[in-house]
């Protein structure tokens, strides 16, 4: 880094490194130097997830218990954790303290990651019973969340768009996903993301 001391350039290495390991070892010898939560916080959510990990996250609860990007954090490593209890109590707190577009947005972002950690990256002949069904389970509470979006915000494009990727897992049907991705690119004629999910779900037609 050329300014070692700027936090916002140690938060774009650590979160867009990958593998991640390396970036979080640096980070981690000038932590106490910078002196920022927030990218402990971001440090723990690239970490691989442990009880360490989610017990360092815990500690920092009093002071960010109502902060949206560490309630973010504790529900993905929770998620990485299986601790499936604790993933629905974080989400829930995270509904009321944000329950605006952006907060619609980013938790269906999460649930749908959510349902393709339970489907996995094999063939559908290799997915069990239970991957299925919570796969299913999750990309449905992303479709509610990005429609909820949509209702809050008729011009959001990114809640358009994740639905076509939704709707692609949920096997909604071509009308669904064409008024999505024409909503989309309507509002923002450029959004590569728009443009990727609808490849992907034509490849499957």
């Amino acid at each position: 880094l050329r300014n070692p001391r700027c936090l916002l350039a140690w938060e774009l290495l650590v979160f867009e490194s990958n593998p991640a390991e390396d970036a979080i070892k640096r980070y981690q010898r000038m932590s106490r130097r910078l002196n920022c939560e927030r990218l402990d916080i971001c440090a723990a959510v690239r970490s691989t997830a442990s009880a360490e990990v989610l017990a360092q996250l815990y500690e920092m609860a009093p002071r960010f218990q109502d902060d949206t990007y560490y309630l973010a954090a504790i529900a993905h490593v929770a998620k990485n954790l299986s601790e499936v209890d604790l993933v629905h109590h974080v989400v829930n707190h995270w509904r009321k303290i944000e329950p605006g577009y952006s907060g619609c947005r980013e938790r269906g972002r999460f649930f749908t990651e959510w349902g393709w950690q339970a489907r996995g990256s094999g063939w559908a002949h290799q997915v069990s019973d239970e991957g299925w069904a919570l796969f299913a389970e999750r990309l449905q509470l992303a479709k509610e969340e990005f429609e909820k979006g949509i209702e809050l915000n008729p011009l959001g494009w990114e809640a358009h768009a994740e639905l076509i990727r939704v709707a692609m897992g949920l096997q909604l049907g071509s009308e669904y996903v064409d008024e999505h991705f024409d909503q989309a690119i309507k509002i923002r004629p450029r959004d590569r993301a728009a443009y990727d999910f609808m490849f992907q779900t034509l490849r499957f037609r």
